[in-house]
Protein backbone atom coordinates (compact mmCIF):
# COMPACT_ATOMS: atom_id res chain seq x y z
CA UNK A 1 0.00 0.00 0.00
CA UNK A 2 1.20 3.35 -0.76
CA UNK A 3 0.88 6.95 -2.44
CA UNK A 4 2.44 8.07 -5.66
CA UNK A 5 2.19 11.93 -7.04
CA UNK A 6 4.04 13.68 -9.25
CA UNK A 7 6.82 16.76 -8.08
CA UNK A 8 8.32 19.39 -10.01
CA UNK A 9 11.40 18.63 -11.39
CA UNK A 10 13.99 18.57 -14.52
CA UNK A 11 13.02 19.71 -17.90
CA UNK A 12 11.93 17.05 -20.00
CA UNK A 13 11.78 14.67 -17.06
CA UNK A 14 8.59 13.44 -14.68
CA UNK A 15 9.16 13.04 -11.46
CA UNK A 16 7.56 10.70 -9.25
CA UNK A 17 7.90 10.83 -5.21
CA UNK A 18 6.61 7.22 -4.10
CA UNK A 19 5.61 6.59 -0.39
CA UNK A 20 5.36 2.59 0.52
CA UNK A 21 4.04 1.28 3.83
CA UNK A 22 6.24 -1.49 4.96
CA UNK A 23 4.80 -4.67 7.05
CA UNK A 24 6.88 -3.85 9.51
CA UNK A 25 5.61 -0.43 10.15
CA UNK A 26 7.65 1.79 8.59
CA UNK A 27 7.68 3.90 5.47
CA UNK A 28 9.88 3.91 2.38
CA UNK A 29 10.51 7.26 0.57
CA UNK A 30 11.50 6.99 -3.32
CA UNK A 31 12.17 9.64 -5.92
CA UNK A 32 11.90 8.70 -9.15
CA UNK A 33 12.85 10.59 -12.48
CA UNK A 34 11.64 9.29 -16.10
CA UNK A 35 11.21 10.14 -19.77
CA UNK A 36 10.47 8.30 -23.46
CA UNK A 37 13.58 8.37 -25.65
CA UNK A 38 12.73 6.83 -28.35
CA UNK A 39 9.58 4.95 -27.45
CA UNK A 40 11.50 3.27 -24.32
CA UNK A 41 10.98 4.39 -21.05
CA UNK A 42 13.99 5.54 -19.17
CA UNK A 43 13.99 5.51 -15.63
CA UNK A 44 16.48 6.69 -12.87
CA UNK A 45 16.06 6.34 -9.50
CA UNK A 46 17.33 9.56 -7.54
CA UNK A 47 16.34 8.82 -3.82
CA UNK A 48 15.59 6.15 -1.20
CA UNK A 49 15.37 6.50 2.02
CA UNK A 50 14.32 3.05 3.99
CA UNK A 51 13.09 2.52 7.25
CA UNK A 52 11.16 5.89 7.90
CA UNK A 53 9.05 6.20 10.93
CA UNK A 54 5.48 8.22 10.88
CA UNK A 55 6.49 11.19 12.99
CA UNK A 56 9.92 11.53 10.30
CA UNK A 57 7.78 11.03 7.60
CA UNK A 58 6.97 14.67 6.14
CA UNK A 59 10.50 15.97 6.97
CA UNK A 60 11.90 12.53 4.95
CA UNK A 61 9.95 13.56 1.74
CA UNK A 62 10.81 17.63 1.75
CA UNK A 63 14.56 16.79 2.20
CA UNK A 64 14.70 13.64 0.00
CA UNK A 65 12.89 16.56 -2.64
CA UNK A 66 14.89 19.35 -1.56
CA UNK A 67 18.65 17.58 -2.11
CA UNK A 68 17.43 16.01 -5.26
CA UNK A 69 17.05 19.65 -6.86
CA UNK A 70 20.11 20.67 -5.40
CA UNK A 71 21.75 17.92 -7.06
CA UNK A 72 20.20 17.77 -10.33
CA UNK A 73 18.27 21.01 -10.96
CA UNK A 74 21.22 23.54 -9.88
CA UNK A 75 19.11 24.19 -6.71
CA UNK A 76 16.04 25.76 -8.84
CA UNK A 77 13.07 24.45 -10.27
CA UNK A 78 12.85 25.23 -13.32
CA UNK A 79 9.27 25.85 -14.92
Amino acid sequence: MGLQFRVNGRRGWVWTMTVAYEPDDTYTVWLTAGRRVDGILQLNELSCERDVYCDELQGTVEAVYDAAIQTHNGGFIKL
